[in-house]
């Protein structure tokens, strides 16, 4: 009898587990992992954009979190549309539970002016959820003294589970001005899950886990700061950014500032559930940096770093958090061609495309000694 009642408060937290709500991924370096922040930036910048993220979790806790990301996207002016690509990895609890995706993303660009542009842009995700029944102990397997000592009686329901989402994002970037220097800002927001998909790996009657919309408003400027007039020229801008997410009951405020010089940029940005310094939530500090290279002219990369200090809860005890991100830009990349200005695709060069249109010129920040942060 005891055996059974074991045996059955097992099942009954496995159960209630899936019924907690679910939550996505989170990246620090949000503007380094774009695509995965709105699909609207595919195509951001002109030519094929390749994006890999590396993202490490409470390394000191056992059943930490690992990340992973590789996104590729590119501009093709000629259809005013962007093409891209996300695949993604997470891992939970030393690697029983994991989910991976792949998605698949459509664009358009409407060009406001010769500085202004609007990106909107539709995401398909297929996901499969998995887990290995092998690293789980069921309390039917222990010994008050001598711990698992014994096989367990829990039938394994599902090893996976398949399923889709729609994802959907809008992306305002331009150009500005401020007291006669130029301003490069950004405003968008993105639904991801639209349909709610249920991920439940039980499927018993009625038991459903449906994955609930998250939402994303993000916000940023870069302005300069000093101006040296040496025979380069060397800027120094600074760049406030904010971002706000919401999923079910569960908010993720973001908000900070870069500092930034080419090749060279770092920031500091203060994150938490309400946006202000309490001590009742976890509360963490994210210092990240990077810079950004050339090793061609057709060819630049960018290398950032960022490190999550959690300042209250569990703080400094779990290694906090560590993300590495790396970014690959081919300028001249296209299929269909580019603007008289790049390189043109040997069936446009010369003439119009087939409606009878140039090329469009998408909007780019035209700042000295920027980087391409969004």
């Amino acid at each position: 009898m005891r055996r059974k009642i074991l045996l059955l408060l097992s099942l009954l937290l496995l159960l209630s587990s899936q019924l907690i709500t679910a939550q996505d991924a989170a990246f620090s370096q949000f503007y380094a992992n774009k695509l995965y922040l709105n699909p609207a930036f595919a195509g951001h910048q002109q030519g094929l954009t390749m994006t890999s993220a590396y993202r490490t979790q409470w390394s000191y806790i056992p059943g930490g979190f690992t990340t992973y990301s590789f996104g590729a996207d590119i501009q093709e002016p000629y259809l005013n549309s962007t093409f891209g690509v996300l695949a993604y990895k997470d891992q939970e609890g030393e690697g029983f539970l994991s989910t991976t995706s792949i998605g698949f993303i459509y664009g358009y660009i409407v060009r406001l002016g010769k500085k202004s542009n609007i990106h909107i842009a539709l995401q398909t995700n297929f996901f499969q959820k998995a887990i290995d029944w092998s690293k789980l102990t069921f309390t039917d397997q222990l010994h008050p003294v001598l711990g698992v000592v014994r096989p367990t009686n829990a039938i394994p329901i599902l090893e996976t589970k398949s399923y889709a989402s729609f994802d959907f994002g809008m992306v305002w970037r331009a150009q500005g001005e401020l007291f006669g220097m130029k301003t490069h800002n950004n405003m968008g927001f993105s639904i991801h899950h639209l349909n709610q998909p249920n991920e439940s790996i039980q499927e018993l009657g009625s038991i459903n886990s449906n994955l609930p919309r998250r939402y994303t408003f993000h916000a940023g400027t870069m302005f300069e700061v000093v101006s040296f007039d040496y025979a380069q020229k060397r800027v120094i801008y600074l760049s406030p950014n904010f971002k706000f997410d919401y999923q079910k009951n569960i908010k993720i405020v973001t908000y900070g500032i870069y500092a930034i010089s080419n090749p060279l940029y770092a920031g500091v940005f203060y994150q938490n559930k309400n946006g202000i310094i309490d001590f009742q939530n976890t509360n963490s500090l994210i210092l990240t940096g990077g810079f950004e290279g050339r090793m061609n002219d057709d060819l630049k990369f960018t290398v950032g770093y960022s490190y999550d200090l959690n300042t209250t809860g569990l703080g400094p005890r779990t290694n906090g958090v560590h993300e590495v991100t790396v970014m690959f830009n081919f300028e001249k990349a296209s299929i269909f061609g580019l603007p008289s200005n790049g390189k043109s695709g040997k069936r446009w060069r010369g003439r119009k495309n087939r409606r009878g249109r140039n090329a469009m010129s998408c909007y780019k920040f035209e700042g000295a000694s920027s980087i391409s942060i969004y």
